[in-house]
């Protein structure tokens, strides 16, 4: 499906503007009936400056996904070649655990003051983001349990697709739930 950006509007209401013309029509309202949905207007911040769409912080949560990601797999790979085994699952789920709590304090703080730009010093906020956590951590020790424990598939490449699936709950629940902003 298409969609009009502001060059696409202007050569719409252009082209309404040259209809009138051409038909003799003299109410100009028909013109600025062009593209009224609320998407296609653009927003005024504050200060009254007008505003295009922030992709910033979704870009923003790609980048410290990604750090938090390269954390949490270091870790993960670290403990599992050297002091823990894989292959015995009390083992593999206390990785899972300790790799989640390094990778989850990083979050926290790069979460809070980087991407969403969360300046209150609320201990709910971080009671939020830790409880989300804990749900995908969740999710996380049940994927590995199924697909490593269970079916014997390997770990390393499991926890791969493991951090995709993952990624997409945090952002969601950090969205939604954990700094979401007040209108």
């Amino acid at each position: 499906m298409h969609r009009y950006n502001n060059m696409d509007h202007s050569m719409k209401s252009a082209m309404v503007c040259v209809d009138n013309i051409l038909n003799n029509v003299d109410d100009k309202n028909n013109i600025w009936d062009v593209n009224t949905e609320k998407e296609y207007h653009e927003v005024k911040n504050e200060s009254g400056e007008t505003k295009k769409k922030d992709f910033g912080e979704i870009i923003r949560y790609l980048i410290i996904g990604g750090l938090t990601t390269a954390i949490s797999l270091f870790l993960y790979y670290f403990l599992t070649m050297t002091i823990l085994d894989a292959n015995v699952p009390l083992e593999l789920q206390l990785a899972n655990i300790l790799q989640w709590i390094g990778a989850v304090v990083f979050a926290y703080y790069t979460n809070k003051y980087y991407v969403f730009k969360d300046k209150s010093s609320s201990k709910t906020g971080a009671l939020k983001f830790y409880s989300s956590r804990i749900f995908t951590l969740l999710i996380d020790m049940l994927i590995m349990y199924v697909f490593v424990t269970k079916l014997s598939l390997n770990d390393k490449i499991i926890k791969i697709i493991d951090q995709v699936v993952v990624i997409v709950g945090k952002y969601v629940l950090s969205k939604f739930f954990v700094f979401k902003r007040k209108k």
